[in-house]
């Protein structure tokens, strides 16, 4: 099974992705990101400090006090109930219970962090405005800053095996870091992929890997109301 998130709205699956059907949260703020803590564990977050959490994956939804006000956009679990999230103003709480209760973790920034990965249970990766890039080698009790050079706001990430990090972002762009993100700077990136789009909104992002090896990147239609282009549902696009 699985479950994915479209506003107030969760969706779930039973059957690998074939279906899917509404289950109604009960809350009226947007969520943003949700993933497994456990077989039946599930988590989402989303904006004002949202998160949600389910024991039954996904069936009912309790709400969880997280001590935040600030929207949250990424969740890294990392089993035995291990796991993070990150958010808006350098927001980083960090679980030990499979998201029954969450803890505040300093951040060295003040800009919205959107996504966040571990290659192991020490290291790993949280991504945000302004390229920013935060690095943990400690399993997450303490983050370091490195530069990107780049300005663009980065919105997923993820460890395409122990050192290998793909990062995406605004405006198409595509990042790429042999080195775990230690040297993920104009000088040593490598730009994969750009792609073109005529507008601002319906904007994409997220960046898995998926079982069969291959990347993933989802990237969202190229915007404009209602989709003028036809490229959400053409699969000769990219968009």
């Amino acid at each position: 099974g699985g479950s994915g998130y479209s506003g107030p709205a969760v969706y779930r699956s039973s059957d690998g992705g074939a279906t899917w059907r509404e289950v109604r949260a009960g809350v009226s703020t947007g969520l943003l990101y949700a993933a497994f803590a456990g077989q039946d564990v599930v988590v989402a977050v989303g904006k004002d400090g949202m998160v949600l959490r389910s024991k039954d994956g996904g069936q009912t939804w309790t709400q969880i006090k997280a001590g935040t006000s600030k929207s949250l956009a990424g969740i890294a679990m990392l089993g035995g109930g291990k796991g993070f999230v990150v958010g808006d103003g350098g927001t980083i709480l960090e679980t030990g219970d499979g998201g029954a209760t969450w803890d505040p973790v300093t951040a060295p920034t003040n800009v919205d962090l959107t996504a966040v990965a571990f290659a192991d249970d020490q290291r790993g990766i949280a991504v945000g405005a302004h390229g920013a890039i935060l690095l943990t080698e400690d399993g997450g009790r303490t983050w370091r800053a490195r530069p990107t050079g780049q300005n663009v706001t980065l919105s997923s990430v993820a460890f395409a095996g122990t050192r290998t990090v793909v990062a995406v972002g605004s405006k198409g762009l595509v990042l790429r870091s042999a080195d775990g993100g230690q040297t993920l700077a104009p000088a040593s990136e490598r730009v994969l992929m750009t792609v073109a789009k005529q507008a601002t909104n319906h904007n994409g992002g997220n960046l898995e890997f998926g079982p069969d090896g291959f990347l993933y990147v989802a990237l969202g239609d190229g915007g404009g109301s209602g989709d003028p282009q036809g490229n959400a549902q053409n699969p000769q696009r990219l968009l």
